[in-house]
This record gives structure tokens, C-alpha cells and sequence, in this order.
């Protein structure tokens, strides 16, 4: 609302300059007009968007419609422990981001961006990888590492501590990637 004012402040006040300019043509009222006109263009130059910003702002929207912080698996990588069963499910949307944003069709313009979504998409693959390798099916709607109570195994156990590491590490590159991405382009 204020650069609005502003502009239209400064629109006034090159009609005035032009009214002055035909009334007394001097050098004074033609410079005073080119530089109140000279600001007038920046100032509607700055207020139009770019479309790189508008490129990126609608890429995170679909970025966080895809990989909500709030969704199945950014909730599984903060309050699951691996070690205990899990539903498949909770892996849902990371097959799907994994799947879908690997692309240059999902690459933001802004580098810094960029960076902060390139490392999320590949923490999220290794998670993947090495997750993989670590669970099998349980029934048929839970994944496990068939860790029990009375565990002896260290291996296992180191296991399963170094993957919940990794998921704690894939949630808090999300969540820079979304405090960034909030900053630059909402």
C-alpha cells in the first residue's frame, strides 16, 4: 500500500513537472521532469515480478504440496524410531519426491535454493538406499528391522542409530529448504 502511495505521488509530480515545462521551458523543469520520470519507470520496473520469482514461487508451492512439513513422512523422519516396526506407508511420499523431483523440471532458479533442494533430494535418496538395505516386511503393512527387546546384535544396533541420525538429518534439511524458500520467494 505504501509503494502504491509512492507511485502515485511520484506520478503527480511529473504531471506538475510537465505543466511546468510548457508554462516555463527551462533547463531546470526538463531535468526535474526526466528525473522524476526516471524514478517513475524504476519504481513500476520494481513492482512488476519477474518471472524467475514467479517460476520459483509456484515450484515451492508444488514443493510443499508434495513434501509437507506436517505430512506422513516428514512426521516419520522426526518421531520415528527405525528400530520399531513402522507402516509402509509413512514411506509414501518419499518414493513419490523421489520419483518426481529428480529433474530438471523441478530445479528452482534461485541458486541457494537450488543447493538446499538439490542436498534434500540427495540425503533423501542415500536415506533411502540405506533404509532399504536395513528393513524388510513385517506383515503386511508394517516394514521392521526385526529388532527385539532383548537386542545383542551391536551391528543392528549401530544400524539403527546411524539411520536415525539420517532421517533427523533429511527432516532439518527440509526445514531449511522451507524457511529459505518462505523468505525468498512467498
Amino acid at each position: 500500500m505504501a509503494q502504491l502511495i509512492l507511485r502515485l505521488l511520484n506520478l503527480f509530480a511529473v504531471l506538475a513537472a510537465t505543466v511546468w515545462l510548457v508554462r516555463a521551458p527551462s533547463y531546470s523543469a526538463l531535468a526535474t521532469f526526466f528525473g522524476l520520470l526516471a524514478v517513475l519507470l524504476g519504481q513500476e520496473f520494481a513492482a512488476r515480478p519477474r518471472k524467475r520469482e514467479t517460476h520459483d514461487k509456484s515450484l515451492f508451492e508444488a514443493f510443499l504440496h508434495a513434501l509437507p512439513s506436517n505430512g506422513p513422512f516428514l512426521t516419520f523422519l522426526k518421531d520415528q524410531d527405525i528400530g520399531a516396526p513402522f507402516r509402509r506407508s509413512a514411506l509414501d511420499e518419499m518414493y513419490a519426491f523421489l520419483r518426481e523431483w529428480g529433474n530438471a523440471e523441478h530445479e528452482f532458479k534461485n541458486r541457494r535454493l537450488e543447493k538446499q533442494r538439490s542436498m534434500l533430494y540427495e540425503q533423501t535418496n542415500k536415506f533411502s538406499r540405506e533404509l532399504s538395505l536395513a528393513i524388510f516386511p513385517d506383515g503386511s503393512e508394517f516394514y521392521s528391522m526385526g529388532i527385539n527387546d532383548y537386542e545383542d546384535r551391536p551391528d543392528l544396533m549401530e544400524k539403527r542409530e546411524h539411520l536415525n541420525n539420517a532421517a533427523t538429518a533429511v527432516h532439518k534439511s527440509h526445514q531449511e529448504l522451507v524457511r529459505f524458500g518462505k523468505k525468498s520467494v512467498l
